[in-house]
This record gives C-alpha cells, sequence and structure tokens, in this order.
C-alpha cells in the first residue's frame, strides 16, 4: 500500500508514517470495510479498538472520535480500550479496570464519576 499525502499530493510509502498517522490510516480501513459490507448486503456489528489514541493530536484524536460516535449512534457496538483519560470523557458508557492486590477489577462507572476522576487527574496536574 501506498499513502497518498493531500497536502503533497505525492505518494508515501507506509513505513514513512507516523504513529499517528498510523493509526488514523488502520481506522479509516476499519471504517472503510464496515462501509462496503454494508454496501454488499453485510453488516458488521461491532467495531473493537485497541489502543492508538495516543498517537494523535488533540484535533485528530476529535476528529476520530466523532467517526465512532457516528457509528455507535448508528447502531453499532463500538468497543475502545484506552489509557487516555481524554477518550473516556467522549464515551458515554465506561467501564474501568483496575489492579487489585487479588486481580484486576472491572466496574462499570457513571457519567458523575468518570467526571470525578477526570477532576481528580487535573488537579493532580496529570490532565490541563
Amino acid at each position: 500500500f501506498d499513502v497518498v499525502d493531500r497536502l503533497s499530493g505525492q505518494a508515501r510509502g507506509t513505513r514513512t508514517l507516523s504513529g499517528g498517522e498510523t493509526f488514523l490510516a488502520s481506522l479509516s480501513l476499519s471504517l472503510a470495510l464496515v462501509e462496503l459490507a454494508g454496501r454488499a448486503g453485510g453488516r458488521l456489528e461491532a467495531l473493537f479498538l485497541d489502543e492508538g489514541f495516543g498517537s494523535l493530536d488533540a484535533s485528530s484524536l476529535g476528529e476520530a472520535l466523532d467517526a465512532l460516535t457516528q457509528k455507535a449512534e448508528g447502531g453499532r457496538l463500538v468497543a475502545v480500550i484506552s489509557h487516555l483519560k481524554s477518550v473516556a470523557e467522549s464515551i458515554d458508557k465506561v467501564l474501568t479496570v483496575r489492579m487489585t492486590a487479588t486481580g484486576s477489577r472491572a466496574t462499570w462507572i457513571s457519567a458523575d464519576e468518570r467526571d470525578r476522576l477526570l477532576a481528580e487527574d487535573v488537579e493532580r496536574g496529570l490532565l490541563t
């Protein structure tokens, strides 16, 4: 595969892409497959994304999350694994996983709990 850089109009090899560009290219291909499956009469009911968001700038992150939100609003399950609190901030249902002395513990948190955790991180200087 080559990627056409819209700024320069030149084709680039995939090995020249940054981490963020690679993630956006992968996300674009995934969303295109969903679209192609729909046009062929099929339907992909779920999208699962594991990380990658940390390599994006704020603008690209917003665009990626908007695209995923549109898929979710279209009736698809969109599951995102991320360590970025800014991703959790824009997701309706958040499942947190924490390590405990007896193993990992997963719990669903409410929007209020999510906002409280984000506020605590801001207070500690972890987020701006």
